[in-house]
């Protein structure tokens, strides 16, 4: 894998060992820097008071999901758990969850993912099938967007080799009290660097992660037939019959 980046991340150095593949680039020009204060509940959820309170979020490596639970001081993720078979559990609606952790904390989850689901389907299905569930959203976060790239559904991001996705219920905005209307706000951040998440995988997974995601990326772009003039005329907006007339001599 080749990265194009302004910055050096934590699993960088992997290509000494792995080497440079010069038709798997990963661009990571143009960052959403992702401060390890986002991933906290802080100035989120009512009961940020609390160090035993975690944010669920869910990072995308390539293919690969990973669960991060933020409190107000530390960042977790599922590989921290004491016992990943704990994932493996069905919560209904206001069901309290709660993880113990490697370094003895049992942390009560905030999370809007799990509904219907539980933990372990999210590792278990594929990234191209949503298993979040998003729908369209109208805010990429902070993501410098090319002139023609306008986001806002999950198959937009489907070549985005590392994607951060937050929903949560925004306790600190007030609404009427005759309404029992909450703000959920779902986030998406394209591909942040990790060392500024405050995060710290093993580099190999990820290394492998990321070339495993565009290897397949490249297969797909190779296998897809080739599009015809006529659709690629018609795709740029314009009308073949009258946009390429040749001009009449007089």
């Amino acid at each position: 894998m080749k990265i194009i980046s302004q910055f050096k991340d934590f699993y960088d150095y992997k290509v000494a060992k792995y080497g440079l593949d010069e038709k798997l680039v990963f661009d990571r020009r143009n960052p959403v820097v992702v401060h390890e204060k986002t991933l906290m509940p802080e100035g989120k959820l009512e009961e940020d008071d609390s160090d035993t309170l975690a944010l669920h979020s869910v990072l995308y490596i390539g293919n690969n999901p990973v669960h991060i639970f933020g409190t107000k001081n530390k960042i977790y993720t599922h590989f921290d758990l004491v016992d990943e078979k704990s994932l493996d559990t069905y919560y209904y609606y206001y069901e309290n969850v709660y993880f113990k952790f490697n370094d003895g904390k049992t942390l009560k989850i905030n999370t809007e993912f799990i509904r219907g689901k539980n933990f372990l389907d999210i590792l278990k299905e594929k990234r191209k099938s949503n298993p979040l569930s998003i729908g369209e959203f109208n805010y990429v976060c902070h993501y410098v967007k090319p002139d023609d790239e306008k986001i806002s559904n999950w198959d937009q991001l489907s070549t985005k080799p590392i994607i951060l996705i937050q929903r949560f219920y925004d306790e600190n905005i007030k609404v009427p009290r005759k309404t029992a209307q909450r703000i959920l706000r779902e986030q998406v951040y394209i591909n942040p660097p990790l060392n500024k998440m405050g995060l710290y995988i093993d580099p190999d997974w990820v290394w492998q992660s990321l070339v495993e995601f565009l290897s397949a990326l490249k297969t797909e772009t190779e296998q897809s037939p080739e599009m015809a003039n006529d659709l690629k005329i018609q795709s740029k907006g314009f009308d073949r019959k009258t946009s390429f007339r040749p001009k009449m001599k007089k």
